[in-house]
């Protein structure tokens, strides 16, 4: 397995190991509800990897100091799996929004009369898909930044950037002039971070057979991995097939 490693200074202990490790462990050898017990807990790893898998779990640490860090991280992803659990749009969840969506409302509609940016949207589907969102508004290079840096179940580091937002017009890619200032910016990030998955989330498509699609299609499968467009009822089971 490769992983990406956790920030010491973030988590607070100075050997943390990231939650996909026991988040996989538990997945393989457990069943929702089941009981995790760690008896070294740290800093609490353990525990927020059995609290997002839907198990019960136990810990101890000799160091009271660490007992507090890990309640306060449980708590806090505790809250925040409750705040995503609020709203269920087609094939997402999204965070901390009180208004339900009704069913004859494309995702696009709702986002847009709830206030809710594409970025968001397109992270919350993200994560639903079992990708592990490791960084937002990453810097990866010649100052360019994309939107958000997962990693899949195999640990690869994949690079999403959202492009467009919900509006009553066309938007994202489909916009000629965002399409050639996106494009130029995907060939400086190509030309660095060539290794790296790097997707486009999008808004909206141009035309497949217009000029603005003809170049998109030019660069998918070479400066960048694919590109979709987050309002297709079929782009979830893109991405959950992309996450593994």
């Amino acid at each position: 397995w490769e992983i990406p490693s956790e920030s010491a200074t973030r988590v607070g202990h100075p050997a943390p190991f990231p939650v996909g490790l026991p988040q996989r462990l538990i997945d393989l050898y457990t069943y929702r509800e089941d009981l995790v017990l760690d008896p070294f807990m740290g800093s609490g790893t353990t525990a927020i990897a059995a609290v997002r898998t839907g198990r019960h779990f136990v810990g101890f640490d000799v160091d009271p100091g660490y007992a507090k860090k890990a309640e306060k991280r449980i708590a806090d992803e505790l809250k925040r799996l409750a705040d995503h659990d609020q709203l269920q749009l087609p094939g997402v969840s999204l965070p901390a929004v009180p208004t339900p969506v009704a069913d004859d409302e494309t995702l696009a509609e709702a986002a847009a009369k709830q206030g809710l940016k594409a970025s968001e949207v397109a992270m919350a589907m993200l994560q639903d898909a079992g990708f592990d969102i490791t960084g937002t508004d990453v810097k990866v290079a010649a100052g360019q930044s994309v939107t958000c840096m997962a990693a899949d179940r195999d640990g690869v580091e994949w690079l999403f950037d959202v492009v467009g937002g919900f509006t009553s017009t066309r938007s994202g890619l489909a916009k000629s002039d965002t399409l050639w200032k996106t494009l130029g910016k995907v060939a400086v990030i190509a030309a660095e971070k060539a290794p790296h998955r790097y997707v486009l989330l999008t808004t909206d498509l141009p035309a497949p057979g217009s000029g603005p699609g003809q170049a998109l299609a030019a660069v998918r499968g070479h400066l960048i991995t694919d590109v979709v467009d987050i309002t297709d009822p079929t782009t979830p089971a893109v991405l959950s097939d992309w996450a593994g």
